[in-house]
């Protein structure tokens, strides 16, 4: 099948072949043949939003990096990320859809986690993405944020309260209903 990024500010950024039986861009990973080819264990996986960013940080010795297939993060693809490695880390665009595809992508994995999977968030200053960061700061220091992502439990009570004051009790009696609601979908049970 063919992919690729538009260059030209097109409405859609990513071109795909249409779906069949050999290709479902839903459940296929950019980039994934390659870290495996590097890493058989891939100890860690990250999860970046386009081919140009996995392209980009394999520029900079950066290889266990893979894209969802012009989709956002769904249930076929995480799975499968979650089959792959135990360690995963969302590193999306620091700008309003990327943190959008970070919450979305923190909602959809919750209920597919098992006990002993690590999951963190890598949250890039805005306007950049991962491509244009490595570019500009180079591999050590975007392999010094990976060390330092934000892990799921923080990430997880960080978004579901950025609209709260959480000095007011009312504010924090919303947290509390937000997190039961969304804890009623994980089945880890040490999670």
């Amino acid at each position: 099948a063919f992919a690729g990024r538009t260059l030209t500010g097109e409405k859609s950024k990513y071109i795909n072949s249409s779906e069949s039986p050999v290709f479902q861009k839903s459940t296929l990973l950019y980039g994934l043949w390659e870290a495996r080819k590097k890493d058989p264990k891939l100890q860690q996986l990250i999860v970046v939003e386009g081919y140009l960013d996995v392209i980009a940080l394999a520029q900079f010795g950066i290889f266990n990096a893979v894209a969802a297939m012009g989709t956002a993060t769904n249930e076929q693809n995480l799975t499968h990320i979650l089959n792959t490695s135990a360690n995963i880390l969302f590193c999306f665009d620091g700008d309003k859809a990327g943190l959008a595809a970070a919450r979305k992508a923190l909602r959809n994995i919750l209920p597919l986690l098992e006990d002993g999977q690590k999951v963190s968030f890598l949250l890039l200053p805005a306007s950049t993405d991962p491509d244009s960061l490595i570019r500009r700061e180079g591999a050590t220091r975007f392999r010094e944020r990976i060390e330092t992502a934000t892990p799921l439990s923080e990430f997880f009570f960080n978004s579901l309260s950025t609209d709260l004051n959480l000095k007011l009790p009312e504010d924090r009696g919303i947290l509390a209903n937000r997190v039961k609601e969304a804890l009623r979908s994980v089945k880890a049970r040490v999670l």
